[in-house]
Formats: C-alpha cells, sequence, structure tokens
C-alpha cells in the first residue's frame, strides 16, 4: 500500500507546478454494495497535457449517501444442510466515501472542437460506514424468537483501486478556454480486510461504476 501512496505522490507535485487545466463535476455512481447503491457526489482536480496525445490528471472526489435497507441470512453451525439460525436485520445507514484518483488517459479521438480519451486509473479510497441494525433474530429448533437494536461505526482506510476510463470532452461556444466533458469509469476497490467467522461480512473487494458530467478550464491555450 505504502508503494501505491509514494506513486501517486510523484505525480502531485508535476500537476502543482505545471497543471495546466483545472475541473470540476458533478457524479453518479453505484456499487454492489447496499450503502453506495446509485449515490451522487462531487469531484475536482488538475490536469497535465503533454505528448500532443496524452494527459495526466488527480482529483478528489466524495459521494455520501443516507439509506436504508435489509439484510437476511441463515447461519449453519451443526454443519447439517439445514440452517440453525435466520437473522433478518433492517439496517439504517450513513456512509460516505473519499477518494483521490489518477488518471492517465490517451487521446484516440483529436478534432478541433472535441477529443476522445480514454486509459487507466487508480485511486486511494476512505470509507467513513455508520450503521444502525434492528435485528430479528430466530432458531427454528425452539421456535423461539429474540430482537435487537444496536450500531457499528467503521472506516476503512486506504483501500487501493484500480480500472479503466473513457472520456468525452467539447469546446465551450460561449467561453473560450472551457471544455465541457463526460466521463465513464470503472474501478475494482478493495473494502473490507477483515474476516468474520459466523457472520455475514462486508466484501473484500467492490466494483464501482461512476458516471461524471462537469466543466474544465485551461489556463494556457490548447
Amino acid at each position: 500500500m505504502k508503494n501505491h501512496i509514494i506513486l501517486i505522490v510523484l505525480y502531485i507535485c508535476p500537476l502543482f507546478i505545471h497543471g495546466q487545466s483545472i475541473e470540476f463535476s458533478g457524479l453518479y455512481s453505484s456499487t454492489q454494495a447496499q450503502e453506495f447503491v446509485n449515490t451522487s457526489g462531487v469531484e475536482a482536480g488538475l490536469s497535465y497535457d503533454f505528448l500532443s496525445r496524452s494527459r495526466i490528471s488527480l482529483e478528489c472526489c466524495f459521494t455520501s449517501k443516507k439509506t436504508s435497507y435489509s439484510l437476511n441470512y441463515p447461519e449453519i453451525v451443526s454443519g447439517s444442510s439445514i440452517p440453525d439460525y435466520y437473522y433478518f436485520n433492517m439496517i439504517n445507514s450513513d456512509c460516505s466515501k473519499s477518494s483521490l484518483k489518477l488518471f492517465y488517459g490517451w487521446k484516440l479521438i483529436n478534432g478541433s472542437s472535441s477529443s476522445l480519451f480514454i486509459g487507466p486509473v487508480i485511486s486511494i479510497n476512505y470509507f467513513s460506514l455508520n450503521r444502525n441494525y434492528n435485528e430479528t433474530f430466530y432458531n427454528p429448533t425452539n421456535s423461539s424468537v429474540s430482537r435487537r437494536e444496536y450500531s457499528k461505526s467503521e472506516t476503512f482506510r486506504k483501500r487501493f483501486g484500480k480500472g479503466l476510463f473513457v472520456e468525452f470532452s467539447c469546446n465551450s461556444s460561449i467561453i473560450k478556454k472551457l471544455d465541457l466533458f463526460s466521463r465513464f469509469s470503472f474501478e475494482r476497490i478493495n473494502y473490507d480486510d477483515e474476516i468474520y467467522l459466523g457472520t455475514v461480512n462486508d466484501p473484500e473487494t467492490i466494483s464501482s461504476y461512476t458516471v461524471n458530467i462537469g466543466v474544465r478550464y485551461h489556463f494556457v491555450e490548447k
């Protein structure tokens, strides 16, 4: 993980010294983790064009969501094929994700008024998870039912992600140095690295699909 952080830091300095443009976008993102299904957020960063057909960008991203969902699962402890216990949970969550992303893009289309980029993306992600559980426990052996409420707060730090992105941008007809762009990115992100035996825990990795729509302002002539 330290190598991943060093890699991103090595790219930060040139961007701040020679950054040619700044961008801001709104985003829509979704994952298979219930807390982050259909979330919205913002992203901002700096980019640097070089070798005429390449671009490197450093972005800061933030998403958050409050939601409710159910999580029901059986538990087998006796080794038989029939569950020994059943758990029924209603969860209220208030969760957020902060990310530092590094994009490297190759320009496939280099028109006078529009361009198309494609390339890899890597990221360092921080998850803040706050969940309130309303749990019902059922024991089929004696038909007993019990209920409890509890809260759980976790922070997943320095989760590494990697993936691909495609971006289309076009020149603004109003402001000379302004571009409008849309970007789609897909990432696989490390999520929960803890294993809890006998319980249902968060997935080790999650897939993230993100769509950005935003503006980019160039400090120098393109």
